[in-house]
């Protein structure tokens, strides 16, 4: 439980490969909380309860061994909203205040500031929304306090190394 049951993690999350709908058309593509899972609505009120109250990714580890205690074997929609939680968490982190996926890109606000490296945001190339949800924790990974400073710097010294063995040609 959090130490303070009243406290949320404050991040926004649009991903335009993921439906959250428990009506969602497509299980692949899907994150809830199926009814055949938990019936009971009370229990399922609670669940949802319990996940968006989660403040750490140990809370996240714990919620997912409860459910496979108390329910059975996680749905992959379940295992999938976990995993968009734990990425609340770690954006939160971050001081990240939105994650945006639109057409592949990743887009992630922070002081009101968009992320980028070299004035381009990062594409997801995973093929699947589990890959790509999970492509998106790296990604989180990576962020430091001034954006992506290391990748920056890297891409820098590829470009400079193509350039130099274009011009050695």
């Amino acid at each position: 439980m959090p130490a303070n049951p009243m406290q949320i993690v404050r991040v926004e999350v649009i991903l335009d490969f993921i439906d959250l709908s428990a009506q969602a058309a497509e299980e692949a593509r899907s994150a809830f909380l199926p009814v055949a899972y938990v019936e009971d609505e009370r229990l399922r009120i609670g669940v949802y309860r319990q996940i968006a109250s989660a403040m750490t990714l140990e809370e996240i580890a714990g919620l997912r061994e409860e459910f496979r205690d108390r329910f059975g074997p996680l749905p992959r929609p379940l295992d999938r909203l976990l995993k968009i939680a734990a990425l609340r968490i770690l954006a939160a982190e971050k001081k990240i205040a939105m994650i945006e996926v639109r057409a592949g890109k990743l887009i992630l606000h922070r002081h009101g500031e968009l992320l980028q490296i070299q004035h381009r945001f990062p594409r997801l190339r995973a093929a699947g929304a589990d890959a790509q949800l999970d492509e998106i924790r790296q990604w989180l990974h990576r962020v430091e306090d001034h954006g992506f400073p290391l990748l920056v710097k890297l891409i820098s010294a590829l470009e400079t190394e193509i350039d130099k063995k274009k011009s050695e040609q």
